[in-house]
C-alpha cells in the first residue's frame, strides 16, 4: 500500500488512491494509528468495507475535481 501523509499539529494525515485503484489494508491503517476515513469521490465508494472495518467515515463530496471558480 503506497500512500502520502504529513503531520498537521501532532496528528497525522494519509492520502492513499480509492479502492478502485489500490486494495486498502485497513489492518496496517490501524496499526499505524488511524482512525478516520475521509472520502472525497462519493458515488463509487463502498461504504460498508470502511465501517465493518471500524473506522469512521466522513464525506466530503467533490462532483467533478475541478477547481471552484
Amino acid at each position: 500500500m503506497r500512500m502520502f501523509y504529513y503531520t498537521i499539529d501532532g496528528g497525522r494525515l494519509a492520502g492513499l488512491p480509492g479502492p478502485a485503484f489500490m486494495e486498502w489494508d485497513f489492518a496496517r491503517l490501524r496499526k499505524m494509528g488511524y482512525s478516520v476515513v475521509v472520502s472525497l469521490e462519493c458515488d463509487r465508494l463502498n461504504t460498508f468495507e470502511i465501517e465493518d472495518a471500524g473506522f469512521e467515515h466522513k464525506k466530503i463530496c467533490v462532483e467533478d475535481f475541478t477547481p471552484p471558480t
